[in-house]
């Protein structure tokens, strides 16, 4: 709106003194101009009214949003208050066990000192310990290369006891079953008869007996020896001091040997018969000094006969021998004897309950993750507009104006 000016001629007034209607006047033109200022803050002011009013309405729409946040921090609040106990539970274990952890310290710190003086000796020892490992690594290449030498010499001497042991057993055997001297057999008086000249002792069984002189012994039948043939009989006696005459077998040459040993008799002589071609020999029916018949007698003292014969020894002879082993046999040196710290004297104490912990803070449920929160602004945040400054018809000082022609 345009300023409309009262003209001088409306009224009769004056510069000196101030009229009443000029005063009315003046105070008019600045009503006028104020309301102009204020037409001209309105649209200024319905943009600021706009933009409070959408605030309001985004804010109204967050109040949601912030409800479910809240409920959340809510839920949560409460778990973790349910919660409290548990790790009170916690905090104390791990109090007990901290408290444990320390006591053991001092423990720990012995052991560990005695260990680390064990280590240390046995890292000096170690040049000691290399020297020992050579002489017993070079021992071992010896006394492996000396192995056939000495299975050879095993063996060797193995054979040797197999055999001895064998002719020990028949020793045995002729020591305990056989005659302790000279029979003195010989053909007896009568006919097909052999006697003792002598009087003797003789074992069985390592039993001691006895045999007196003793003619006219009957000789045990046998079977018919061969013309031209030599044979070996065996004369023994048994516990009741009777005689039993074996005959051996007969042989072209003169090369016939002893028969073997009745069971639970002892030998103590033996007889050779040699036929001519035309003669043939019967123990117990042909008379020793028959024609075309040689006889030889034979006193038998711890004698064996038969397959009880000793063999010779063979390969018994230990003609092999294991090389002599080097100065590797003498270990000259060995670790040093460790100190006390050998025996670590400590260990840890052992830990109580608490070790274990047994409890801790529940799972929170999903208030934990806080999923919404109020929705950013809009520019109306900012409020970017406002009514202006008032100009000067907010003064209370009214100028005078000039009244001018309408």
């Amino acid at each position: 709106m345009a300023t409309r000016t009262v003209p001088a001629s409306a009224v009769n007034v004056t510069k000196q003194p101030k009229s009443l209607v000029y005063t009315l006047a003046e105070l008019t033109n600045d009503l006028v101009a104020l309301g102009n200022e204020l037409r001209t803050d309105h649209a200024t002011s319905k943009v600021t009214t706009d933009q409070v009013e959408t605030l309001i309405e985004e804010l109204a729409t967050d109040h949601a949003t912030a409800k479910v946040t809240v409920d959340q921090l809510e839920t949560l609040a409460e778990e973790l208050g349910a919660d409290h106990a548990t790790f009170k539970v916690t905090v104390d274990q791990l109090e007990t066990l901290a408290e444990e952890l320390g006591a053991d310290h001092a423990t720990f710190k012995t052991a560990a000192d005695a260990s680390e003086t064990l280590v240390e000796e046995l890292a000096a020892d170690h040049a000691t310990t290399k020297v020992t490992v050579d002489q017993v690594e070079t021992l071992i290449e010896e006394l492996g290369a000396d192995h056939a030498t000495f299975k050879t010499a095993v063996d060797s001497l193995k054979t040797l006891a197999d055999e001895l042991k064998a002719d020990f057993n028949l020793l045995r055997t002729s020591l305990l079953n056989g005659a302790h001297g000279a029979a003195g057999l010989a053909e007896g008086t009568n006919a097909n008869t052999i006697k003792f000249a002598n009087a003797f002792s003789y074992a069985i069984a390592g039993q001691l007996y006895l045999k007196a002189i003793t003619d006219n012994i009957a000789m045990t039948a046998a079977a018919v020896q061969a013309i031209s043939t030599f044979c070996m009989y065996l004369v023994t006696l048994d516990s009741a001091g009777a005689v039993t005459i074996t005959k051996g077998t007969e042989v072209g040459t003169d090369t016939a040997v002893l028969p073997a040993r009745p069971a639970n008799q002892a030998i103590v002589g033996a007889f050779k018969i040699a036929t001519d071609g035309a003669t043939t020999f019967t123990s117990g029916t042909t008379d020793l000094g028959a024609a075309g018949i040689t006889d030889t007698h034979y006193d038998l003292v711890f004698a064996n006969s038969g397959a009880e014969a000793p063999t010779a020894i063979a390969a018994a002879d230990a003609s092999a021998a294991p090389a002599t082993l080097a100065a590797s046999t003498a270990i000259t040196s060995g670790p040093a004897t460790l100190t006390a710290a050998t025996d670590v004297p400590a260990a840890p104490a052992t830990l109580a309950a608490s070790a274990a912990i047994t409890s801790g803070p529940a799972t929170l449920a999903a208030s934990t993750a806080i999923t919404s929160g109020p929705a950013t602004l809009t520019a109306a945040t900012a409020i970017t507009a406002g009514p202006a400054t008032l100009s000067a018809a907010a003064v209370d000082d009214i100028s005078l104006r000039e009244l001018g022609a309408p």
